[in-house]
């Protein structure tokens, strides 16, 4: 069933006033929270990536400049909570009472925290299972009480006055567990991993290490950094043996003549892509897929230029767009792609090349790669 003129345009017009919000926002989070908000993957990806550096911000007491509310107000039912938990961060209070019946509790969570008592009190009756939201009316309530929060040196028995706080809890003996390294290092690997060029394991670590600092955690760079390593190795085995694996059906894939995948009338193939937080290895099998990538055996410029390494590498030589033509959104998945691509070649240690790549001269919907020094 073909679609008519007008419901086309209407697509394509939702397409590009969706892509052009992205942008504006992306731009003003980024001026306002910091160039190390990660924008590459889409709006959920940048959500999250705010949402952690907010996180940091307000443990450190530090305060952001506001962000218009007609930037945020498009995004207020956004279908990733994610999303509507950072507008609902931002937003001015006015706003608020429209998410105060959102259906994520990490979401009603954060408007809770910036609405006074009477309304978290009306959440509260509204989710009365909701844990959170009763901890925060707890919190609001002793607050407008009047009872001032008691300092660290006056704390020395507990609230009845009867036990001293060096009977009920040892706090000079917890450390941080090594699963909790763990967890950070994959953290870590996740938010910044390929986009920080030159050691950004070091530059990554160390400015995690001091947002914690800042929050009164001590935090040992060395070992979070072996743990960062440690999750880097482990994915570079499991490349390995996914090459390995997949080494037969891509030899099949040269093989084969290009085929046009069929976009459905109701999902963009190309921006459910680069939307969707894929790790690197499965962003590149998925971009492959969609976009009929080719690989081919040519030169290593770096054999010619320096002598260095084999002299013929295998790696991707085309791509066919989805669409008919060539869109803004096809381009940053391709950009995309080639940095993953990069990335991996540089954790595996094929760093004197890089992939690049430029529109096909003749045919208006396919790119060409190729290898250049660095």
């Amino acid at each position: 069933m073909g679609l008519k003129l007008s419901e086309l345009q209407k697509i394509v017009k939702n397409v590009v006033r969706e892509e052009k919000n992205f942008d504006v926002l992306s731009k003003e989070i980024t001026r306002v929270l910091g160039n190390s908000i990660v924008t590459t993957y889409g709006l959920e990806r940048m959500a999250e990536s705010a949402n952690y550096r907010l996180d940091i911000l307000e443990a450190s007491g530090h305060k952001v400049d506001n962000i218009k509310p007609s930037l945020l107000l498009k995004f207020l039912s956004f279908d990733s909570s994610e999303v509507r938990k950072l507008v609902a961060r931002l937003i001015p209070e006015t706003f608020l009472k429209s998410l105060m019946k959102d259906s994520d509790p990490v979401v009603r969570s954060a408007v809770a925290k910036r609405l006074p008592y009477n309304l978290v009190l009306e959440m509260s009756r509204r989710f009365p299972a909701d844990d959170n939201i009763s901890s925060i009316l707890l919190s609001k309530r002793i607050e407008e009480s009047g009872i001032a929060t008691p300092k660290i040196d006056d704390e020395e028995f507990d609230i009845y006055g009867k036990r001293p706080m060096s009977d009920m809890t040892d706090i000079d003996d917890i450390e941080l567990t090594d699963a909790w390294y763990d967890s950070q290092a994959s953290k870590i690997v996740n938010f910044y991993g390929g986009n920080i060029e030159g050691q950004w394991e070091e530059v990554a670590v160390k400015r995690h290490c001091d947002s914690m600092h800042s929050m009164g955690v001590e935090v040992d760079q060395n070992k979070l950094l072996d743990a960062v390593f440690e999750i880097l190795s482990s994915r570079e085995d499991e490349l390995v043996k996914e090459n390995s694996l997949l080494k037969a059906a891509k030899r099949l894939r040269l093989e084969e003549s290009f085929f046009m995948p069929i976009i459905s009338e109701n999902e963009d193939v190309v921006k459910k892509l680069i939307s969707s937080g894929y790790t690197t290895g499965e962003y590149i099998k998925k971009f492959e897929e969609a976009f009929s990538v080719k690989y081919a055996m040519m030169i290593n410029p770096a054999y010619r230029a320096i002598s260095e390494g084999s002299e013929k590498v295998t790696h991707p030589v085309s791509a066919v767009m989805p669409g008919s033509s060539a869109r803004n959104v096809d381009e940053r998945a391709v950009d995309t792609y080639v940095t993953a691509w990069n990335t991996r070649q540089q954790i595996k240690g094929f760093s004197p090349c890089r992939l690049a790549w430029s529109p096909d001269p003749e045919v208006i919907n396919m790119v060409n790669f190729h290898l250049e020094l660095k």
